[in-house]
């Protein structure tokens, strides 16, 4: 993978969990639980000469405890923001898919280069082999006294440089692959 096909797959899977988020929010009832607790307490006397005295104790404790469960059903601001990482998602995936086909026609474009490249090394070869054996044929003259020496070091030269010619092609495939 390229570094723009593992950037776009992340911002998909960024953009896919955003839309799950957004999801669940807007699809998951939210439960709010609430409690209190109130405590009253009075105490009045009074020291009345004709009437007496009254002496009164209330005490009050009230508690509360409140569950409210509650399901959005018409949210707008919520679709609003499904539909925005709906989108998003959708953008992602595309980018996705224009990484990976940029990555397929580099990787086609390398693999066709690399076989012109094997494909120019052949001949260089065939050469070298060839003038192998024109050498070899000189030298079997030689011995047999039909050619002079010098027939026989112009074809090694001859030979030398097709097998320098080689190694020089080999070297610019192997530089080119770099």
């Amino acid at each position: 993978l390229t570094l723009v096909e593992q950037r776009a797959m992340f911002e998909e899977d960024r953009a896919r969990l955003s839309l799950e988020a957004a999801s669940r929010a807007r699809w998951t009832p939210s439960v709010d639980l609430s409690a209190a607790a109130t405590r009253r307490t009075s105490d009045s006397r009074q020291d009345g000469l004709a009437t007496g005295s009254v002496e009164t104790n209330e005490r009050n404790v009230r508690y509360s405890l409140s569950l409210e469960v509650s399901w959005p059903l018409w949210a707008r601001p919520l679709d609003h923001k499904i539909r925005e990482a709906f989108a998003e998602k959708s953008a992602a995936a595309a980018r996705r898919d224009d990484a990976a086909r940029e990555g397929g026609r580099q990787v086609e474009a390398v693999r066709v280069k690399i076989a012109d490249l094997y494909r120019a090394l052949p001949p260089y070869r065939d050469a070298y082999v060839a003038a192998g054996q024109l050498y070899e044929a000189q030298r079997a003259l030689y011995d047999a006294g039909a050619v002079g020496a010098l027939a026989v070091t112009e074809t090694d030269s001859r030979r030398l440089a097709a097998l320098g010619n080689w190694y020089e092609a080999v070297f610019d495939v192997k530089l080119a692959l770099l």
